[in-house]
C-alpha cells in the first residue's frame, strides 16, 4: 500500500507507527536491514535500523517512503544512493 493512505487515525498517539518494528527496511528496493525502533519527534519521526551491527536513522516522512508493505513486512524508502555510507563506520569521513 502507498504511505500515507496506509495508516489510519492512530488509537494511540505516540505508537501509531510500532507496526513498523522487525519490519525489512529498503532503500530504493534494496534490503539494508531491519526496523529495531522508532523514535517519536515534534519534527519527524524516524526508523532506526540495524544493518551489519551497526544502526542509522531513516526519517518517515511522506516524501522519503516510497511503499510499505505489511504482507512481506518490509518498508521501502526513497533515499539518496549514498544515504547509508553517511552512517556506516567504514565511511571514511567518520
Amino acid at each position: 500500500e502507498r504511505w500515507p493512505e496506509l495508516l489510519d487515525e492512530p488509537e494511540e498517539e505516540e505508537e501509531y507507527l510500532d507496526f513498523l518494528i522487525d519490519y525489512v527496511a529498503q532503500i530504493n528496493g534494496k534490503n539494508c536491514g531491519t526496523i529495531v525502533d522508532i523514535l517519536y519527534s515534534d519534527a519527524q519521526d524516524l526508523a532506526v535500523i540495524s544493518f551489519e551491527n551497526q544502526e542509522f536513522m531513516a526519517p518517515l516522512l511522506d516524501e522519503t517512503i516510497h511503499e510499505i508493505n505489511r504482507n512481506d513486512k518490509s518498508i521501502n524508502f526513497n533515499l539518496p544512493e549514498n544515504y547509508l555510507s553517511v552512517f556506516l563506520d567504514n565511511n571514511p569521513s567518520n
